[in-house]
């Protein structure tokens, strides 16, 4: 019942069934939210590498939109958190 083709269903069934600890799941949950809305928007507008210091300014505007932040720099910065958390976790839980 926990397993999922979408991430995300997949960690709030394992949150629900008590398998993922809150704690976990909310960090890892906007984690994977974040990660798939800035994955979707770059796959359909480039069609290679995301490169900041050459991306035009209004896909960086809606990066940051997807991001639910007010520009691309505070993208950066609370992305650059959000994976450090994961990271954390990965080696809290997995490791």
């Amino acid at each position: 019942q926990v397993l999922h083709q979408s991430t995300v269903d997949a960690l709030l069934s394992l949150a629900e069934a008590g398998c993922l600890s809150r704690s976990h799941a909310d960090v890892l949950i906007p984690a994977a939210r974040l990660l798939n809305a800035l994955t979707q928007i770059l796959r359909l507008c480039l069609d290679g590498p995301f490169l900041p210091e050459k991306a035009p300014d209004g896909l960086k505007t809606l990066l940051a939109r997807a991001g639910e932040v007010p520009d691309f720099e505070r993208l950066e910065a609370s992305l650059r958190q959000t994976l450090e958390d994961t990271a954390r976790l990965f080696e809290e839980v997995v490791v």
